[in-house]
């Protein structure tokens, strides 16, 4: 069970993403779990779009928890992860939220939970401070809760000691026994949506990137080469980051993330995951 929250602006492409079913076998936006706004998924981002908008304080649009389970969810069991994350998030009963079922046919569906930033009720603004410890916990109790396979993240022990100050003690005990584990060479979700949404494979996209950068380093003519391979580079608006940008269709990943020096002195393709 992995649950990662990301905590999100407007974005005119959100509706289409989350029910196209170019990318997915079956769609399934289940409206009887509707909470505080009434209307169709685009009407949903919209009231969200508005009460972040009239808020004094609020910068971000929506609380967007993406859930991919080991197992095909039951319906108590889609309640159990909707109550967890509210639990772990502080996140009242009424507070607008809609839930979307992706099945791509060969994993277990995995679920899409949306939360307005600002509740209405009470004009408290959702925080992601210290959300991946919060998805980790969630993930953890989660995985103890449906009998499935604990996979660590590098939280784990935070995870047992948060859990036995909660007089949680048979959980944390579980917990106990796993060393951190921290994940490397796996593609960022962002990533993989942008390659979902304009149909260039990541690996593809990588491949190029490190075609044109070796053709480059030879010829001591990168941006030629670059452009010959229908790249352009700029400058990313977080973090000042170096960002490759494949023109034709837009997909702008981080420009050195993918590629390694060999031992020979050639480049290469560090292992990643492929997109999904």
């Amino acid at each position: 069970m992995i649950a990662r929250s990301r905590y999100v602006k407007d974005d005119p492409g959100r509706v289409g993403h989350l029910l196209s079913t170019s990318n997915n076998r079956r769609v399934v936006e289940h409206r009887d779990l509707d909470r505080g706004c009434p209307g169709d998924l685009g009407q949903f981002l919209a009231f969200s779009s508005a009460l972040t908008a009239a808020h004094p304080r609020a910068k971000i649009t929506l609380a967007h928890f993406k859930i991919s389970p080991s197992h095909l969810l039951t319906r108590r069991q889609f309640l159990r992860v909707i109550a967890q994350i509210k639990l772990e998030n502080g996140i009242s009963r009424g507070h607008p939220m809609r839930l979307i079922e992706h099945d791509k046919g060969d994993r277990p569906p995995h679920l899409h939970l949306l939360f307005s930033a600002v509740d209405p009720a009470t004009g408290r603004v959702l925080s992601s401070k210290d959300n991946y410890a919060r998805d980790e916990l969630v993930s953890r109790r989660l995985e103890i809760d449906f009998g499935e396979k604990i996979i660590p993240g590098p939280r784990v022990q935070r995870n047992a000691a948060d859990l036995r100050a909660r007089g949680r003690i048979k959980e944390a005990a579980i917990l106990d026994g796993y060393d951190p584990v921290r994940r490397v060479g796996k593609d960022r979700e962002s990533d993989r949506q942008q390659a979902a949404s304009t149909k260039i494979p990541l690996v593809d996209f990588r491949q190029r990137l490190v075609a044109a950068v070796e053709k480059g380093v030879r010829s001591e003519s990168l941006p030629r080469a670059l452009v010959s391979q229908g790249f352009s580079v700029a400058i990313g608006n977080r973090n000042d980051t170096l960002m490759a940008v494949h023109d034709e269709t837009g997909i702008a990943l981080p420009f050195l993330g993918p590629i390694a020096i060999a031992s020979d002195g050639r480049l290469k393709l560090d292992p990643v995951a492929t997109d999904d």
